[in-house]
């Protein structure tokens, strides 16, 4: 047995099985992170769009409907955050974190950075490994997991909100904005977790 993460335990069967998921999902993976990379999410929060710009609505509206189309619960909370859950019934979900909006660019591109490329076997884009590919990434573990029927506890989404607004730089303004929007959610139960 391996632990993976909180209290889940893995053996190596059920690893196994989540690497030929992945395997057999490739060229999808990479088709859907390619699509999500090509829209120029530059987060602005002067921008006359609120709150951070049309490209950052368009990268989350884009995010949801992929969710949709796969069959997931899917929220969008007044374009701050969306939800995209599996259900798991009796008012659990799963759901993950990912954000989507990108820093500017820069000139130092061998190509356009909103036109995805594989050079090398490297899949080359803005946004690619920071941090679309994490959103890509866990809607396909979430696939995953419902579709291999693997059983996982539910935790709260509110535990998430200090580190991902230390690794973004949010002020406590914004910090507190999420957790309140995700209180919200709570508690008209469209939130991962128990609450």
């Amino acid at each position: 047995m391996k632990l993976l993460g909180g209290n889940f335990m893995a053996n190596e069967k059920l690893l196994k099985d989540l690497y030929a998921y992945i395997d057999a999902h490739k060229d999808d993976i990479i088709k859907d992170l390619m699509e999500v990379s090509a829209i120029k999410s530059v987060s602005d929060a002067t921008s006359d769009v609120k709150p951070f710009g049309q490209g950052c609505i368009d990268a989350l509206n884009h995010m949801l409907k992929v969710g949709d189309k796969e069959g997931f619960k899917t929220t969008n909370f007044d374009n701050y955050v969306g939800s995209i859950l599996l259900d798991l019934g009796k008012e659990e979900n799963i759901g993950s974190w990912a954000h989507l909006d990108v820093v500017p660019e820069g000139d130092d591109w061998l190509s356009d950075p909103y036109t995805p490329v594989i050079r090398d076997g490297f899949l080359f884009g803005r946004g690619v490994s920071d941090n679309k590919s994490a959103a890509i990434g866990t809607l396909y573990i979430l696939k995953a997991i419902r579709e291999l029927n693997i059983k996982l506890p539910p935790t709260s989404p509110v535990d998430y909100v200090p580190r991902f607004a230390s690794e973004l730089g949010l002020s406590g303004e914004a910090q507190s904005k999420a957790i309140e929007i995700i209180e919200k959610a709570m508690e008209k139960g469209l939130t991962s977790g128990r609450g």
